[in-house]
C-alpha cells in the first residue's frame, strides 16, 4: 500500500516536474530577466536558461523511464532494470535541484526536492528480491514419507 502510494505521488511528482519545464520554456518567450526578477531569482542570461531547460528536460525523462520501469507490475522483470535508472539517475536530479534552486528560484528547488524525496521513498521501499525454488517446502519430505 505504502509502496503504490509513493509510487503514485513520485509519478505525479515527475509530471509535475515536466510541467515546471514546460513553464520555464514558455517564460523563454518573454522577457528572461523580467521571469527571473519576478520569481525571486537572480538575472540570468537566456543561454542559462535554455541550458537549465534541457538538463530538467534530461532529468525528468530519466525519472520517468525509472519510475515507469520500477512501477511496472505488468512485467516484474524490468523491476531491476527501473531501479538501476533510477539509481543513476539521482546524482543528475540533484545537480538539477541545486542549480535550479541557484538561477531560478527557491520554489524550484523545493519542487525538485519533493520529487527526488518520493523518488528515494520508492527506492526504499521496494521489497527485497528473494529467489524461490522451484519446489515448495517440504514437497520432497511427503513424497519419501
Amino acid at each position: 500500500m505504502l509502496r503504490r502510494l509513493l509510487s503514485t505521488a513520485a509519478a505525479l511528482g515527475i509530471l509535475a516536474e515536466a510541467v515546471a519545464f514546460c513553464g520555464l520554456l514558455f517564460a523563454l518567450r518573454s522577457s528572461t530577466r523580467e521571469y527571473s526578477i519576478s520569481m525571486g531569482g537572480r538575472p540570468t542570461s537566456e543561454t542559462v536558461f535554455v541550458l537549465g531547460a534541457a538538463l530538467c528536460l534530461l532529468g525528468a525523462f530519466l525519472l520517468a523511464i525509472a519510475a515507469f520501469l520500477l512501477v511496472s507490475t505488468f512485467r516484474p522483470a524490468l523491476a531491476r532494470p527501473g531501479r538501476v535508472l533510477l539509481i543513476a539517475s539521482m546524482p543528475l536530479h540533484w545537480l538539477l535541484m541545486v542549480v535550479g534552486g541557484l538561477l531560478i528560484s527557491w520554489w524550484w528547488f523545493g519542487a525538485l526536492f519533493v520529487v527526488f524525496v518520493l523518488s528515494l521513498g520508492v527506492l526504499v521501499t521496494q521489497p527485497p528480491r528473494v529467489p524461490r525454488s522451484r519446489r515448495p517446502v517440504g514437497v520432497a519430505e511427503e513424497r519419501v514419507a
